[in-house]
């Protein structure tokens, strides 16, 4: 086995632990439908590469909810009506004009960032670290008794060939 071998064992075990990590911490967001959260999950493809993982998401709203939005004047709104529904259910129409824009009305707050995808893969990473050293751990007893095995079989043909000569 080969470094290169054992890099793509590492990818796929981080592109694993990822695919598996990311319905969960999705699922901790109480803000999350099971129908959002199943979009996201489906939208999301992970497949590992020689140089890491590659992460691609087909869901644009996936990437505001991971970066975040800026807040923003809603310019775009400009000599429209915007229906504005009120918490006792009853619906309002507002006219957007010029003067309100001046004045500093209709803004969007913004987006914070929620990092689902960066927490997962730390999350993903340290899990695939502590499998590969427990299972390197279980290996390394195995391991020293080939290069003991290896070392003997050595020094059996060298001291064959030094007696040859």
């Amino acid at each position: 086995m080969t470094w290169a071998d054992i890099n793509q064992l590492s990818t796929r075990a981080i592109a694993r632990a990822i695919r598996q990590n990311i319905k969960l911490t999705l699922l901790n967001d109480e803000r999350l439908s099971n129908k959002a959260i199943k979009r996201f999950v489906d939208g999301i493809k992970i497949t590992p590469e020689a140089s890491g993982v590659r992460i691609i998401s087909s869901n644009k709203i996936f990437n505001f909810l991971e970066q975040g939005t800026s807040p923003r004047q809603m310019t775009y709104l400009r000599g429209k009506r915007v229906p504005i529904k009120l918490k006792d259910g009853t619906t309002i129409i507002r006219y957007v004009s010029e003067r309100s824009l001046e004045q500093g009305g209709w803004w969007n707050p913004g987006i914070t960032p929620r990092y689902y995808l960066r927490d997962t893969v730390v999350n993903s990473i340290e899990e695939a670290v502590t499998e590969a050293r427990e299972s390197l751990g279980e290996a390394l007893p195995w391991i020293r008794r080939l290069q003991k095995d290896i070392t003997g079989l050595f020094m059996k043909l060298l001291e064959r060939f030094s007696s040859i000569t």
